[in-house]
């Protein structure tokens, strides 16, 4: 487990972007730790939002997704264990977890379910600040640079985005 739990916090930590941080909490959880799981994200108002759903078979995805929408946990045949997300004291959302009949999620699979939470939490508010401030500094970036670019005696110059290539003179 603890080799399992390393190359997960690695694997979360890499990515800056929210949506991808997602994608990898199902992939390491599915089918290592559960049948399905969906990550639900707390909206400005604290409620719950789904934002993704997993199953061991890719078929059920959308069948589970849609029980949960509908009518919740409660809809999906199995064991379900929910397993909060948060990130620096700061509840951010709800991992949740499903096995088939018979099979509970407890001891240390349990265990190892919450510190992949707790990793995911973190990885997914870091994604999220990281977004908010690459928003902040794009229009600072355009600001600072020239509206039109410079004309040089006896250079061709040409720019894409912030990508300039300078050419001898013919």
């Amino acid at each position: 487990w603890l080799s399992f739990l390393a190359e997960a916090g690695a694997m979360l930590a890499d990515s800056l972007d929210p949506g991808m941080t997602i994608a990898i909490t199902g992939q390491i959880v599915v089918p290592r730790l559960a049948t399905w799981c969906a990550v639900y994200l707390d909206d400005e108002r604290g409620r719950p939002s789904l934002q993704q759903v997993w199953h061991e078979d890719e078929r059920l995805i959308g069948p589970v997704r849609a029980a949960l929408e509908e009518a919740g946990e409660s809809e999906v045949e199995g064991a379900v264990v929910r397993v909060p997300l948060v990130a620096r004291a700061k509840r951010i959302g709800t991992l949740v977890l499903g096995q088939a009949a018979g099979e509970p999620l407890r001891g240390e699979r349990l265990l190892v379910a919450e510190s992949i939470a707790r990793r995911a939490a973190l990885a997914i508010d870091n994604a999220r600040a990281h977004d908010e401030l690459r928003a902040a500094g794009h229009p600072l970036q355009r600001s600072l640079l020239p509206a039109t670019m410079p004309v040089v005696p006896g250079v061709d110059g040409s720019s894409r985005g912030t990508v300039m290539g300078i050419l001898p003179e013919r």
